[in-house]
């Protein structure tokens, strides 16, 4: 039964919903929240409605919408109530909202993302409310006729948190500048839609009646308020359930509200197997693999030993997907099946992302190989699933190798690692990596059926006969099920009828086959060709012309629809198709209730091969998959920044490459009409190519392009021969063309970007240039060709086995991006300028040229005001507040968040405004300013909605308590946020919050428990190959061992944390500072240890260490502490001299020390360094020279100072050098003063 959530503001609405329900019964959530469940009987079936009263406002209507969905799981989620009507509406009208903008979040301008907050409703639902209101026929459901009669509108409507009163409020005067297309004005339908926008596969829409107009809301003459609301309330209702009574569910939404998604690459239908038959040892094999699973959880100590790979190999036609899928049906010990179908080479990113998701797994985009490998390991190992991968062969190269390693490293992996499910795979070849005998992997290579397996299947196709007599014909075609599907057929072209072998097989037929399939027994694909031309010379034309017309398909399945829109003169029924099954021609899918069909590969090339498909018939294609592409959602000023400005906005309505099947396959058919121009512009112009970009496609555009490349740049030369005898207007149209080629080659060299493919992509891009040159164009495509050449290089410099080094690479894309900001500010494109400027920012920021990213971030800031766009302003600001934190400019930093969260307060943008205030905190935080940090922080926290970015938070907080002396305050938000970190199975977030776990720990000294932490975030960041994460854990480990007086392990692991910093490009300055710090400091407690020791040479080692950090920091995070450690190191390494008789060294770094102490004021030290000087200018036998360097001058200052400071060791030792000199100086009663008792 499919089920529904409606969902009201008010008791009025709340009621008027409630009557269309039978037999109601109260419900309660966990959180407490109260519900009714009833029933509604609608045109097609029987559904559970779930309602609930959940009050006003956005805020909370989200939080509750989520609950309400958590509970439920509905296939469909309405929000009905009343509203203020606008413009053209009256009091009784019925609002169906397309889209609910959310006008406090922001203005709607020409300004650059400038653009309001959107929800929008499903597409499925707007159409059918557009059907309803054009049919009238809900207002049967009211109880009474209505005079006038009411209206339906499906238009945007708007939301926000206050009441609009009057005309004449400012509120009402914005709506009206900003939206004017809002027909309607509400509190809760952003929120609702907001919240539903998580759940892709639930539809939510939002129904309004009018019961108030926005002048003369007060005005009770004609009718009361509550008589207003109470019409509105149930127009609104008996239109909400008029819809629901026609909604058509699937049968997979029935079930479980997940509908199957069809896509390009990935099918997650296996074959149907009604008509399995024979394979029993085949069987028995496999299920023997995967009854190990069974013993597996009884003897976890053998689980390594176990198959937990299985590889069916066979030619195309032996039937492996069928066995797979009859053994993975059968397959009860497993928790969940995941089946996924090949078709065509998929990247390892679409594979992974697609099977997450599947698995509930919520991954961002952007993820790299690497983690997505780990996520989908640690999440296939510790369930107890069987994965299925059908058709693997579409991975492979010629060469028997993955052509994304993605796959290669998941298999290896796979292999290697302990888990409790089991991966079944078929393919025509074998993986090259997987050749080599292995005992955790199995390998069943297919042959033909046996003789009784073969019969059987015959049998099962309505052909019977004497046993000797069928099995000869088994024979015949080596049992080859898909051959002897065929043959059946071809024996028997009246499906439903059943057909003796020994009557219509005479001796002339037999030779006739045997003619047919027994002359290429070595391949089968040719007898299947052979007996397919037999078999269509027995087709009725009609049928036998559809079949062929069918095959003019490239990448959607087919339907009813898709066969009526390529159809002969003939009409097409369901049961042509069906026919055409039953004959093996097509392959019958079930998916949701729908017949569904398709051809096998050997079926579609044989078919391709036989007619030239008509143009008119290219043409109804096209037509028909116009008339069924799902739109994207984008409105035109969304479009324009999608598909002209390559902005990545993500289409509200497509989610994977299946939604966008339709525009794949009108490009296709445009290019075979030779329409190359038109084809290209199509994908592009309608947002297609971006959103295949952005969701990691770039297989698919390859594709795409380079088959389109080759005839149009053959077309566009044939054209250039007849250049001169072409119009004025006719040579323009030409450029034009060319100027769309050149584009085209520009968005192949991206694609190829994408794929790591980089030479390829220079090439591309470079003859895009090269044209753009040639027809003496230099405009927007120009710039961004640049740009993208930019991008190539500094990817490239990135890559290992790269043509450029890192340096010419950058040079090289330094040079791409002038240009590409040139260009853009000559033709006073100031978006593409802003975008040049970020490219170059981050190549400065790899540089270390921090100080020119923050001049290219005021000329940003600059442009941002000139445009009026405060938004940028804002957003450039922090990212300039982030750059002066990195290099220690903490004030600035803290300057450039307050102008930033200035400016988001004044647009009203919260999520802006919560990240504004985080990175506030961390700027106060860096100053040591806890108490605002902490401030800042608890702000970011109550204003960001967003789970993850909340745990985020809550480890700042963590750092501010800890820094405060609140160690165990901050465990409690560590604690917190690791929760919600492993539950979003987020890695690179759990190890940041074990991390401060361990320097909270640390802190409290608890340094067992802290070692523990740090070692599992080290883990965390070595597996996420996460060199900075390391870094800074690896400081914290030297940390709690040096206060454990475990000096060595600490100076390792500071020196381990340093070498890993200056490999990076763009290190943590903080970091690396800090470290370098800490590592000088125990570098002279070492050195120290070992003068104590008198191993001089250990000593002196350790010190220049010491120094040698000290002098690494960055001047801008120098403080009092870097330069007393520096001076220690100076002074311990001039004392080391001078014992060793390099007494000018010494003296140097002896002078070095007192430099430094006076310049801090730190007397303590100063005194060390006269003290360390007078002995060495005594060794040198400079007692009393009459200059101020002598032994004596020095010794007398020191003594001055330690015996201020009451420093009695101090005292002590001056008096003994002072003793000494005045004893060499023959001075022995001075020098018994000094040395005698109460002296030295």
């Amino acid at each position: 039964m499919p089920c529904a959530v409606i969902l009201t503001a008010l008791p009025v609405e709340y009621l008027a919903v409630r009557t269309h329900l039978v037999e109601l019964e109260e419900r309660i959530n966990p959180q407490g929240t109260i519900y009714e469940q009833g029933k509604f009987i609608g045109n097609e079936y029987e559904w559970e409605v779930g309602i609930a009263e959940v009050g006003a406002g956005n805020a909370g209507v989200a939080a509750e919408t989520a609950q309400a969905i958590a509970y439920f799981q509905p296939n469909i989620l309405l929000f009905v109530g009343i509203a203020g009507g606008i413009t053209d509406v009256a009091i009784g009208d019925v609002v169906v909202a397309t889209d609910v903008y959310g006008y406090e979040s922001g203005k709607v301008g020409e300004q650059f993302l400038t653009r309001p907050k959107v929800g929008k409703s499903a597409y499925a639902l707007v159409q059918r409310a557009k059907s309803e209101a054009r049919k009238g026929e809900w207002l049967q459901r009211l109880s009474s006729s209505p005079f006038p009669q009411p209206r339906v509108f499906v238009a945007p409507i708007a939301a926000g948190e206050k009441v609009v009163a009057s005309r004449q409020s400012d509120i009402f005067q914005f709506l009206r500048a900003s939206y004017n297309d809002a027909t309607a004005v509400e509190m809760e339908g952003f929120g609702f839609l907001n919240a539903a926008f998580a759940y892709p596969d639930i539809k939510a829409i939002v129904i309004r009646g009018i019961s108030n107009l926005i002048e003369g809301k007060n005005d009770d003459s004609v009718e009361s308020e509550e008589v207003r609301q109470e019409k509105a309330s149930h127009h609104a209702s008996a239109f909400a359930f008029e819809m629901l009574s026609k909604l058509k569910i699937s049968q997979d939404l029935r079930e479980s509200h997940k509908e199957t998604q069809i896509s390009v690459f990935l099918d997650h239908q296996p074959p149907d197997t009604s008509g399995f038959k024979g394979r029993q040892e085949e069987i028995e094999q496999l299920q023997k693999c995967l009854e190990e699973q069974r013993i597996c959880q009884l003897q976890k100590c053998l689980e390594e030993q176990r198959i937990c790979l299985v590889g069916i190999l066979g030619a195309g036609g032996y039937g492996k997907s069928t066995l797979a899928a009859y053994c993975y049906k059968e397959a009860s010990i497993f928790e969940d099946n995941p089946w996924i179908t090949f078709n065509k080479p998929c990247s390892f990113k679409i594979f992974s992302l697609d099977l997450l998701n599947k698995l509930g797994q919520e991954v961002n985009e952007n993820t790299d190989s690497s983690s997505l490998v780990h996520l989908l390991i640690e999440n296939l190992s510790n369930h107890h699933f069987l994965l299925v991968l059908d058709n693997l062969e579409y991975l492979l190269n010629d060469e028997r190798q993955f052509i994304d390693q993605g796959y290669k490293e998941f298999l290896l992996q796979w292999l290697e690692k302990k888990n409790y499910s089991t991966l079944l795979f078929t393919s025509r070849e074998e993986p090259i990596i997987l050749e080599k005998p292995h005992y955790r992997y199995h390998w069943l290579s297919l042959g033909g059926l046996s003789d009784d397996a073969g019969i059987e299947l015959l049998r099962n196709h309505n052909i019977t006969g004497q046993p000797l007599d069928l099995k000869t014909f088994v024979q015949v075609s080596d049992g080859h099920p898909l051959l002897l599907k065929l043959a059946a057929s071809w024996l028997n072209p009246l499906p439903n009828d059943t057909a003796d072998i020994e009557h219509i097989l005479n001796q002339t037929d037999l030779n006739q086959f045997k003619q047919l399939v027994g002359i290429h027994r070595v391949n089968h694909e040719v007898n299947i060709y052979e007996l397919l031309t037999a078999s269509l010379e027995r087709l009725p034309p009609g049928l036998k012309q559809l079949w062929l017309n069918l095959s003019v398909y490239k990448y959607r399945y087919i339907d009813l629809e898709a066969a009526q829109a390529v159809a002969p003169e003939t009409i097409v029924q369901e049961g042509n198709l069906r026919e055409l099954a039953k004959r093996s021609l097509l392959e019958e899918l079930n998916s949701g209730g729908q017949r569904k069909y398709r051809f096998l590969k050997l079926l579609k090339d044989f078919a391709q091969r036989q007619v030239d498909i008509p143009i008119e018939v290219k043409q109804k294609v096209i037509e028909y998959c116009r008339s069924k592409a799902i739109p994207s959602g984008w409105n035109e000023q969304e479009l324009s920044y999608a598909a002209y400005d390559r902005q990545i906005i993500k289409p509200p309505y497509w989610k994977n490459q299946g939604d966008v099947v339709e525009y794949l396959e009108i490009f296709y058919h445009y290019c075979e009409l030779e329409e190359y121009g038109q084809a290209f512009h199509f994908l592009w112009s309608t947002g297609c190519d971006i959103f295949l970009e952005l969701q990691g496609y770039n297989s698919i555009r390859v594709e795409l392009y380079t088959k389109l490349k080759e005839p149009w740049e053959a077309y566009l030369s044939k054209l250039k021969l007849y250049l001169k005898s072409l119009s004025a207007e006719q040579q323009s149209t030409f450029n034009s063309l060319q100027k769309l080629f050149a584009k085209m080659l520009d968005f192949l060299g991206t694609a190829y970007r994408c794929l790591g493919q980089y030479q390829s992509a220079i090439n591309s891009h470079q003859e895009a240039l090269e044209l753009f040159r040639d027809i003496g164009y230099c405009g927007i495509e120009n710039a961004f060709s640049y740009r993208n050449l930019g991008q190539v290089y500094l990817a490239q410099g990135r890559n290992q086995k790269a043509v450029y080094s890192l340096e010419e690479a950058r040079q090289e894309a330094v040079n791409s991006f002038e240009k590409a900001r040139k260009i853009f500010n000559s033709i006073d494109d100031d978006l593409g300028e802003l975008l040049s400027l970020q490219d170059l920012i981050d190549i400065d920021r790899a540089l270390g040229e921090h100080q020119r990213s923050i001049e290219r971030y005021r000329r940003m800031i600059a442009i941002s005001q000139q445009r009026g766009n405060r938004l940028l302003e804002a957003t450039t600001l922090n990212n300039l507040g982030i750059t002066y934190n990195s290099i220690g400019q903490y004030q600035d930093a803290v300057d450039a968040h307050q102008r930033a969260l200035q400016i988001f307060q004044a647009l009203g943008d919260i999520p802006e405004q919560a990240e504004s205030w985080r990175r506030l905190g961390d700027a106060y935080e860096a100053l040591g300013r806890h108490k605002e940090a902490i401030d800042a922080h608890q702000q970011a926290l109550l204003l960001n909605d967003n789970r993850l970015e909340q745990a985020h938070v809550l480890c700042r907080l963590g750092w501010d308590l800890q820094s405060s002396g609140q160690s165990k305050e901050a465990i409690e938000k560590y604690d917190q946020a690791l929760a919600t970190f492993q539950e979003l199975s987020n890695l690179a977030g759990k190890a940041i919050a074990l991390n401060g776990l361990g320097a909270a720990n640390s802190n409290l000294s608890n340094y067992s428990q802290a070692e523990g932490y740090y070692q599992e975030a080290l883990k965390i960041y070595h597996e996420l190959n996460n060199p900075k994460g390391k870094a800074v854990v690896l400081n914290n480990l030297g940390v709690i061992y040096e206060q454990q007086d475990q000096y060595r392990q600490a100076f390792n692991s500071y020196k381990q944390s340093i070498r890993i910093s200056q490999e990076l490009p763009d290190p943590d300055l903080a970091n690396d500072a800090r470290t370098l710090g800490n590592l000088g400091r125990v570098a002279n407690k070492l050195g120290q240890n070992y003068y104590n020791l008198r191993q001089y040479q250990q000593a002196a080692r350790f010190y220049q260490q010491a120094l040698n950090a000290f002098e690494g920091i960055n001047d801008n995070f120098r403080n009092p502490t870097t330069d007393q450690g520096e001076a220690k190191a100076l002074l311990g390494l001039g004392n080391i001299y001078h014992f060793l008789g390099q007494y000018s060294d010494a003296v140097d770094l002896q002078h070095g020390t007192l430099r430094i102490s006076r310049q801090l004021g730190d007397h303590s030290g100063e005194a060390e360094a006269l003290l360390g000087l007078g002995n060495t200018y005594y060794s040198l036998g400079n007692y009393n020279q009459p200059n101020d360097n002598n032994a004596l001058q020095f010794y007398h200052e020191a003594l001055t100072i330690f015996q201020e400071l009451g420093n009695e060791l101090g005292v002590a030792r001056v008096k003994l050098g002072l003793g000494k000199t005045y004893h060499s100086l023959g001075q022995c009663e001075r020098a018994i003063d000094y040395l005698k008792p109460g002296g030295a």
